[in-house]
């Protein structure tokens, strides 16, 4: 879809503890899979997916992506040793982004219209339109209560019930293609203007540079928690607000993501 790609990061917001070292899984547009330090930006390869993913999400200790602008979507679960795919179901849904909240996984299609997709059999169900429309860089933040849309330099929440997405803020002019939560923190990964780690605002979402991403990556296209759990932990639950947890991957958090290409 022309040389952008939108990418969602739907975030784990449940109460992050304070900053530390996180290490968040990271897939990129040419499919290399690894994990990224988001204090240092510095990008550890342990394999690849074999494919350009829409976003990344973690749901019950398992790692999920889904085929990225394919004409009908395929979702996958992913080993998080090497990044090697198992095909999980199908869908008709052309995936332009994908993530997850902390108990359900989300996709957007090309129209940006919201899906709930089955963890068990991969089908896509139509909860309705999020009135935005696709343009520069996205990510949808992935592993939460709620879900969070990046859409060029524009901030949003989405409502999992209606799928209407509602204007927070603006990033600043950074361009994310994919989102995490790690350590009460909420990152973005940046494609444009640079390839970095970002800190984000959840409350104006106002994005600032953290560090230069390294490591021979090329753009980040989806973003999950490290390690993978099995559940929220309780000390996580309510650090924010109900308002502001979220789920990644989508991402291209998270990943959430993702520029359409």
């Amino acid at each position: 879809m022309g040389n952008f790609r939108i990418l969602l990061a739907l975030g784990v917001v449940l109460g992050w503890q304070a900053k530390a070292d996180n290490v968040a899984y990271m897939g990129t547009s040419t499919g290399q899979f690894g994990t990224v330090d988001l204090n240092t930006g510095q990008f550890n390869l342990l394999g690849s997916t074999g494919l350009t993913l829409a976003g990344l999400a973690s749901l019950n200790g398992t790692l999920y992506g889904t085929s990225y602008n394919t004409g009908a979507g395929t979702l996958y679960s992913i080993n998080p040793a090497n990044g090697n795919l198992t095909t999980i179901g199908n869908s008709t849904v052309n995936y332009d982004l994908f993530g997850c909240t902390a108990t359900q996984l989300y996709a957007l299609d090309a129209n940006f219209n919201l899906y709930y997709v089955s963890p068990v059999t991969g089908e896509a169900t139509l909860i309705g339109a999020t009135g935005v429309t696709p343009g520069g860089d996205s990510a949808l933040f992935a592993n939460a209560a709620g879900l969070y849309l990046s859409n060029g330099a524009d901030f949003y929440s989405v409502n999992t019930t209606t799928g209407a997405a509602t204007l927070i803020g603006v990033t600043g002019g950074a361009l994310l293609s994919a989102m995490v939560g790690e350590g009460g923190v909420l990152y973005g990964g940046e494609a444009s203007p640079n390839a970095e780690v970002d800190t984000i605002n959840t409350a104006t979402g106002i994005a600032t540079a953290s560090a230069a991403i390294t490591g021979g990556a090329t753009t980040v296209y989806g973003l999950a928690p490290y390690p993978l759990s099995a559940a929220p932990e309780p000390s996580t639950l309510g650090l924010l607000g109900a308002a502001a947890v979220f789920c990644l991957g989508l991402g291209k958090s998270g990943k959430a993501v993702r520029r359409n290409e």
